[in-house]
């Protein structure tokens, strides 16, 4: 999922469709950056399929930022709202050093903004966070999703523990008619990503060809990668691969060098 999230076309149809935010339900792909490479070496490895956007929503100059995990494991990772935290602090230091750059910027240029202020002064506010836990596997998802229940209990600490919880987007708790009816690419690799075994693929073409209307070319060209992926993974016939990339296009396709 990394190749689709990293996108911008995919990630703001994933917004809009699964954020279970009004605010965030007009994004379009010119909203979004991609600042993801600023924080994943701080908090993974890079072999996570984490992304990190800054939106920029209508009618305001402060940013928004998403994390957005996705989680592939069959078990259940209790520990995902202290991964967040680390996340949401990082973002925050970060947001704080930039804005405090440029004020040290405009001071040197003799500008003046009344509305930059330095991250220590009494009118700094910092930008809200929306975590996101995006999960495809086999298992329920039990882990607790407020970062409090997270923390032992002691009476008299409450109102010093953190208090966020995550939005949880659960493939297994959506259907392939439920997905198929946003009509667009990401809800079709969502379909897609529910393939887990040869048997799933059967009858995909009735569910892809409703989702596939005014895709762009560049969006088409990952929309195949992710389906040669997920369909090698799950053991499907190489000719039932190739009939469904083929769908893309209307037309015979080469097949990718992964096949």
């Amino acid at each position: 999922m990394k190749i689709v999230m990293r996108n911008n076309n995919y990630y703001a149809q994933f917004i809009r469709d699964f954020s279970m935010n009004q605010l965030l339900k007009n994004v379009q792909p010119e909203d979004i950056e991609d600042i993801s490479e600023r924080f994943i070496p701080l908090v993974t490895d890079g072999q996570d399929a984490d992304t990190v956007k800054q939106i920029r929503l209508s009618g305001t100059e402060e940013p928004v930022f998403i994390i957005s995990l996705t989680e592939h494991q069959s078990s259940v990772r209790f520990d995902i709202a202290i991964k967040l935290l680390q996340y949401m602090v990082y973002i925050w230091i970060d947001y704080c050093r930039r804005n405090d750059e440029k004020c040290d910027e405009n001071k040197k240029n003799g500008i003046e903004d009344p509305r930059l202020v330095r991250s220590s002064a009494k009118g700094f506010k910092l930008p809200p966070i929306l975590p996101i836990v995006y999960y495809d596997g086999e298992h329920t998802w039990t882990a607790d999703r407020n970062f409090a229940e997270r923390v032992f209990p002691r009476a008299g600490f409450e109102e010093y523990i953190p208090q966020f919880s995550y939005v949880l987007v659960d493939l297994n708790q959506y259907s392939r008619e439920e997905l198929q009816s946003n009509q667009n690419l990401m809800s079709l690799v969502m379909i897609l990503d529910k393939i887990k075994t040869p048997e799933d693929a059967l009858g995909i073409k009735q569910y892809a060809e409703p989702c596939l209307e005014a895709a762009e070319q560049s969006s088409l060209d990952i929309l195949r990668q992710v389906t040669v992926l997920i369909m090698n993974k799950a053991g499907v016939d190489q000719s039932v691969i190739k009939k469904t990339v083929e769908l893309y296009e209307g037309r015979p396709t080469q097949m990718f060098e992964v096949l």
